[in-house]
């Protein structure tokens, strides 16, 4: 870095104040946070996309790109996590945690899960999406938008294992494949005091999945905990595989999901007309009387009230009657396409866990499917009989093909009439209306309580008769269980529940494989301000050697260096000596640009207003001044400029810097000023016979 200079390439204002900043490793990209929004930026600031907080009053507290950038993950205050298309802002998926997110991470397994020898075979095992069938559109039936894609595989990797790693406000971890099924949880808190506040601040993990260290700040310490588990990298191919089958379920309920919202929008379209036509006239009715009134319209062929005549003559009328009778057919046939087409043709063939619930899911389908044919047949009698009376009262020749009414539709329709009020129904606020038009039966399917009107087959059944006959039958755990009380909504919950818990076995065995082997304990010498402490980690791959750098406050950093057996080396950098014109210089902020070089923010306070400066710090120094480490003993302190070349230290014109995110990969860092709300990027390790094109460009250079 010393024969390298750096480029300002774009300095900008912005109205609102950046949380978070985080650069692509493989893109030139930076997203940003403002409080709740998620905004991505190119190189030059040109706005990609913003994405808006879920919901008001969530704060973004982490952002984390997966290693492949195809996605990015934000956590937020409440414990929402939600990973995020890069191609389009696309919610993928959401993860709900049991509290605020501190920090998060992507790390991927070193070994791959399937050879390239291999890839061009992969065996059904690992790819069974040629057994399942496409997901029907259902946007041809639907009044809203819906996914034209449910299949978040795509998302998932072709041959390698990754894991999202979450740090949580409450010192949990938790680690999830591909950010979308958990497979783990460590808990902190039994290390500590009940009364020790304690704070992770970041994490990381080796490449082969084996370690995980993880840097926590307590009342008076900084600590990183070192966990071993080797049940991650001996069975990744097994987590693999329940990972693509945890993905073929969650996609086919997402879709289920997404119907049943359908559904409801077709039921709700139902309820409005019904609304503007019968519930008003009903509402204006004693409890009671309008199954009785329409039932003695029916015996003696006129209305029994002026209410009701009016009602049918003036306020329903004959072409309002087959408007609205129109209206519900056809929102009716909607709901019955959803139901036949994408709701049971699923159920049998995508879920193989549960299979229980699924089956009575299943059958809870069947059973919505009937009660909507006998609900249109209902509906076209009553509609049918009801324009008879309209044209008959409006002194007019009913036309012979409506007249004509069977007995057994008779019978239909009293059985009908008979429940259109119904006044055994409490009401529980006095404020809220009854609908006492009970001619709807679809609706109560959708709701989360049980059945108001159970559906009631009578036709004959042998298959119900054996069961009745033979009650160890009936209670054979191999058949599916029929709950004629439970709606639709309540069977799909119940099925969403047991899935969540089949797929939680492994979570439990693999969080009981975490051990503790080695607690490395950094005290404070400033603990007036616990805020200020930040830390900064990198994975050494080739070496297998973990890095921190914890900035225990803005006069010293503790750099920390510890390999596969948990050997430690430690050494303080503590600013002590001023340098020449620089009074009263602090640590700002740092960060691993690479695995060779740390980058510092340090500001100074000399004059009137605060200056900023930026230092590219080789990594091999640190390592070569770190000393062996033990609990208890003595850390090696250091003046930072006795070994600092000052040389390393440039001087930032036009911004009082708090904050700064680098990315070695793209060559690129940006810096924050103090009030947030001003940014400047710049391209790192320019050449030296660059230098005249950096002075004639504008404000370009940052000076010594």
């Amino acid at each position: 870095m010393s024969h390298t200079e750096i480029k300002q390439i774009t300095s900008r204002n912005v109205s609102y104040q950046i949380e978070l900043m985080e650069w692509s490793k493989k893109m030139d990209l930076i997203a940003i946070s403002t409080k709740g929004d998620v905004i991505i930026h190119r190189f030059k600031w040109q706005k990609v996309w913003s994405y808006q907080a879920p919901s008001e009053n969530l704060k973004a507290r982490s952002i984390a790109w997966r290693n492949d950038e195809k996605m990015i993950a934000v956590g937020y205050n409440n414990g929402l996590i939600v990973l995020l298309d890069i191609e389009n802002k696309e919610e993928v998926y959401t993860l709900n945690m049991e509290c605020s997110v501190s920090c998060m991470l992507w790390t991927n397994c070193s070994n791959p899960i399937i050879t390239h020898e291999e890839s061009d075979s992969i065996p059904s095992q690992f790819d069974q999406s040629k057994f399942l069938p496409p997901l029907p559109s259902l946007n041809s039936m639907s009044s809203t938008t819906k996914k034209n894609d449910y299949n978040t595989l795509k998302f998932y990797s072709n041959d390698t294992l990754n894991l999202l790693v979450i740090g949580l406000e409450n010192a949990k971890l938790n680690l999830s494949i591909f950010g979308m099924i958990t497979c783990a949880n460590i808990d902190l808190k039994p290390l500590f005091n009940e009364e020790e506040s304690i704070e992770i601040k970041d994490l990381i993990m080796s490449n082969d999945l084996k370690q995980i260290f993880v840097v926590v700040r307590t009342n008076n310490s900084t600590q990183v905990l070192i966990y071993q588990n080797s049940v991650l990298s001996k069975y990744s191919v097994s987590l693999f595989k329940i990972a693509l089958q945890h993905g073929y379920v969650k996609n086919t309920l997402s879709y289920i999901k997404d119907t049943i919202q359908s559904i409801t929008e077709a039921w709700e379209t139902v309820l409005l007309e019904m609304d503007n036509k019968l519930i008003k006239f009903a509402d204006s009715q004693p409890p009671g009387t309008i199954s009785s009134d329409f039932l003695e319209l029916l015996m003696f062929g006129y209305p029994p009230t002026t209410a009701l005549h009016q009602f049918l003559t003036k306020d329903l009328t004959e072409k309002g009657l087959k408007k609205l009778a129109n209206s519900i057919e056809l929102s009716y046939s909607t709901i019955q396409k959803l139901v036949v087409k994408p709701l049971t043709d699923l159920l049998d063939e995508s879920i193989d866990e549960a299979v229980s619930y699924a089956g009575s899911l299943l059958i809870k389908a069947k059973e919505l499917q009937q009660t909507i044919e006998t609900s249109m047949r209902d509906y076209k009698i009553f509609f049918r009989w009801l324009y008879a009376v309209i044209v008959r009262l409006m002194d007019e020749t009913v036309p012979d093909d409506i007249a004509a009414v069977r007995q057994q539709e008779i019978n239909y329709l009293a059985e009908f009439l008979r429940h259109l009020d119904d006044i055994n129904e409490k009401i529980e606020n006095e404020d809220s209306c009854k609908r006492k038009f009970n001619l709807e039966r679809v609706g109560q399917y959708i709701e989360d309580k049980n059945l108001v009107f159970p559906f009631v087959d009578d036709c004959p059944n042998s298959w119900k008769q054996l069961l009745e006959a033979n009650e160890c039958l009936k209670n054979c755990p191999n058949l599916f269980p029929h709950d004629k009380n439970l709606s639709l909504l309540q069977q799909f919950n119940k099925l969403s529940n047991k899935i969540n818990q089949a797929f939680s076995h492994p979570q439990t065995t693999i969080s009981k494989g975490f051990e503790l082997c080695k607690t490395i304990i950094n005290p404070l010498t400033n603990i007036e301000n616990l805020d200020l402490v930040h830390a900064t980690s990198i994975y050494l791959e080739n070496e297998k050697i973990a890095l921190f750098v914890i900035l225990d406050n803005n006069k010293e950093f503790t750099f920390i260096e510890t390999d596969e057996f948990n050997c430690v080396k430690t050494v303080k950098l503590r600013l002590c000596t001023p340098l020449k014109e620089i009074h009263e210089i602090i640590y700002q902020h740092l960060q691993f640009y690479n695995e060779s070089t740390l980058s510092i923010l340090l500001s100074s306070s000399s004059s009137m207003k605060n200056t900023c400066f930026f230092m590219q710090f080789p990594i091999m120094k640190l390592r070569e001044l770190a000393m062996p480490y033990s609990n208890g003993g003595h850390m090696r302190v250091l003046d930072a400029f006795e070994v600092i070349d000052e040389t390393l230290i440039k001087q930032i014109d036009g911004i009082d810097g708090i904050k700064i995110a680098v990315s070695g990969p793209r060559k690129v860092c940006s810096i924050l000023s103090q009030s947030k709300k001003s940014i400047k990027i710049y391209e790192m390790e320019i050449d030296e016979e660059d230098e005249e094109l950096l002075e004639s460009s504008n404000n370009a250079t940052l000076e010594y």
